[in-house]
């Protein structure tokens, strides 16, 4: 006969892995007929974006685009002056990654490790790139855990307390934020937007019952050539945001993962109300992605048995993934780059910080890394007057998670906060802040009853009463189960206030056919 089970229904997320791809990707570009000759290429910016992320057997599949920035010196009568000519490629990889398949929901990202420009003739460039891509995949998955028993009596249960994660759910968010950068009336009017860029920076997130706010501001900066003039200046801009998420079933307790991503990024330059070239219109729109899972601590019934008939269980073997912790921190990363010419000014500074390894120690996480720095700047060089570095700069940051432990997977976020670029002692000294955020998981094995079925009979009794001596590894539920009794009885015959204090060599009377009273 079945038994009537009451059962909770759990759902966790698993992680199944992270692995990265290098793309390697070589263009020539071709300077527009409206631009003069190149006499030396100045530097490249690039960005990336994701366009389509697939995942499917054994492996991810990432297209994109890059977009790039070339800034160049072109000789102009008797001086040179910078200019720049805008490029877009795309590309596609694959992220390997074992037992991943179609159902799975991933996470992907990108990192521009390496770039170097050439100039092939003063109409041609070529540059090469090595986008560093990592891609992660989950999978949701759900197991039924038993409870209780609903109609059978006298039956005995073990029950221990098990920790699963919680999912809270997900939620995104679009908003605008847009900005206008004005040049003062002290200063000379805008000729050509030579670059305009933004980033993330100061990110502030919080979870609430219901909900997630989220919070930052983009950092915007604007490169120009004066009109009029083949000067150099620069604009920047902090323009805050914030934005709630609807997540219903969100709790206060629990832990976000939020992603925040630049997209539909655009500006164009406009006069003010005096007719003057001094004001850059931007549009930027903001994609948030966030997603919120917590620890759940429930009663499961692991054991099962009945003195007064005869029950078999049905278990299934699980592996559940469980949150273990997570923590954050933040490091200051200083350096001061070394250039061949003569700097005065840093007109741009930026960065984007990767994560190249990861150990857990002494009750931390610690991620190590490097910050890929990319300046522009002038120089005292009446000819070739703005110039470029790049720079990796080493990082390291630690995050205290007390208990964690080797074997744990640590999924790993790092963002640039803020960056500084200034001239000191000749050099190009930079600051910036990285913000770093870390959560532990770990898999643990368990067998879940799925189902009891009873049989009619009874136990038979071996002998009228059992003097059982405790041996290793023995509890009193093991011996109770096996002698087809129960805890309270032996605790009650043997005058056994605690049981988990029982050890190998006592001695433990069992009631057989006879009766004790």
């Amino acid at each position: 006969m079945s038994v009537e089970l009451l059962k909770e229904n759990i759902e966790f997320e698993k992680f199944f892995g992270e692995n990265t791809s290098s793309v390697m990707l070589k263009e020539d570009f071709i300077i527009p007929d409206t631009n003069p000759d190149v006499k030396e290429i100045v530097g490249v910016e690039t960005s990336y974006k994701i366009n389509n992320k697939d995942a499917m057997q054994d492996k991810i599949y990432v297209e994109g685009e890059i977009c790039y920035n070339v800034l160049y010196l072109a000789e102009l009568e008797d001086n040179c002056e910078v200019f720049n000519s805008k490029y877009t490629s795309k590309f596609s990889c694959y992220v390997d990654i074992i037992e991943c398949d179609s159902k799975m929901d991933i996470k992907v990202d990108a990192f521009i490790e390496h770039i170097m420009s050439t100039m092939v003739n003063e109409r041609k460039v070529c540059v090469e790139v090595v986008l560093k891509v990592k891609g992660q995949c989950f999978k949701k998955e759900q197991v039924d855990i038993v409870k209780g028993i609903g109609n059978l009596e006298g039956v005995q249960y073990l029950n221990y307390p098990l920790t699963v994660d919680k999912l809270g759910g997900a939620g995104t968010a679009t908003l605008k934020n847009d900005c206008t950068l004005k040049v003062p009336m002290d200063m000379p009017q805008i000729g050509t937007i030579l670059s305009c860029k933004g980033i993330v920076c100061k990110r502030n997130v919080k979870v609430f019952d219901g909900k997630v706010i989220v919070a930052g501001a983009i950092k915007y900066n604007a490169i120009y050539k004066c009109k009029n003039s083949r000067d150099v200046d620069y604009l920047e801009k902090e323009v805050p945001f914030e934005e709630e998420v609807i997540i219903n079933n969100a709790t206060a307790d629990m832990t976000e993962e939020v992603e925040i991503k630049i997209d539909n990024f655009d500006f164009i330059l406009k006069d003010d109300e005096l007719g003057e070239s001094r004001i850059i219109d931007i549009e930027c729109g903001v994609n948030i992605v966030c997603k919120v899972v917590g620890k759940d601590e429930i009663e499961v019934i692991d054991d099962a048995y009945s003195p007064g008939s005869m029950i078999e269980l049905e278990k299934e073997d699980k592996d559940i993934s469980v949150l273990f912790g997570n923590g954050q921190n933040e490091t200051i990363v200083k350096e001061n780059i070394e250039v061949d010419d003569v700097p005065i000014d840093v007109v741009s500074m930026t960065g984007e910080p990767m994560v190249t390894d990861k150990k857990i120690v002494d009750d931390r996480v610690v991620l190590e890394g490097i910050l890929k720095v990319y300046a522009i700047y002038k120089t005292k060089d009446d000819k070739n007057y703005v110039n470029n570095c790049d720079e990796e700069v080493p990082f390291a940051v630690a995050i205290d998670i007390p208990g964690c432990r080797i074997g744990m997977e640590a999924l790993d976020t790092v963002a640039l906060e803020n960056i500084e670029g200034f001239i000191e002692a000749g050099t190009i000294s930079v600051k910036a802040l990285i913000s770093a955020k870390v959560l532990l998981k770990y898999s643990t094995h368990k067998e879940f009853i799925q189902g009891i079925e009873m049989f009619e009979g009874v136990a038979p009794k071996k002998a009228s009463i059992i003097i059982y001596i405790v041996q290793s590894g023995d509890t009193l539920w093991k011996i109770a189960k096996k002698y087809s009794t129960t805890v309270d009885k032996l605790m009650e015959i043997n005058e056994i206030e605690i049981p988990e204090l029982i050890k190998p060599g006592d001695k433990i009377i069992i009631e057989g056919r006879a009766v004790i009273v």
